[in-house]
Parts: structure tokens; sequence; C-alpha cells
């Protein structure tokens, strides 16, 4: 089990649409987020992260799910999800 226990596993179950942003938060001091990405749910029905990397530049799809992809980013503290307004 990951360094976020069961509470980021749970990400797996939701029915979030997958065009939600996602930002990841962080324990560093006077940031509340170090990046965006988006939602993305693959055919086998995985949440998985569209996103430019950190390093690299070229917008991927991460072949882990979300929990896993959030647990390997060094001070991470979880995610925050942002959905639009309206229609």
């Amino acid at each position: 089990m990951g360094r976020f226990g069961d509470r980021c596993r749970c990400t797996e179950g939701l029915h979030l649409a997958p065009s939600l942003l996602r930002r990841v938060a962080t324990s560093i001091e006077g940031l509340d987020v170090t990046h965006a990405a988006f939602a993305y749910r693959d055919d086998d029905g995985i949440m998985r992260v569209l996103h430019a990397p950190l390093s690299g530049g070229v917008v991927e799809i991460t072949r882990s799910p979300v929990a896993e992809y959030v647990e390997d980013i060094r001070r991470a503290t979880g995610i925050l999800v942002a959905r639009p307004l309206g229609g």
C-alpha cells in the first residue's frame, strides 16, 4: 500500500467526468498545488491522468492509475478536483 493508504485508492471508483481538472496538492510551504492535469478514463474504465509531464513537455496519458501516479510525486498530499459551473 502506498503512502496515502486507502485515501487515494477511492478515486478509482468515483464517477468523474473525463474532462475534470485535477491538481496535485502539495506540502511545499507557500504553494497549494504543483501540477495540473485532466482526468482520463481508459477503455478498461481505469482513471488515468492526461497531462504534460514535469519533465519532457509532451502531453501524455499516464500508464499508472491516478492513485499510483499521485503517490509517486514527491511531497504530494492528494488531489483537488474542479469542474465547470453550469451547462
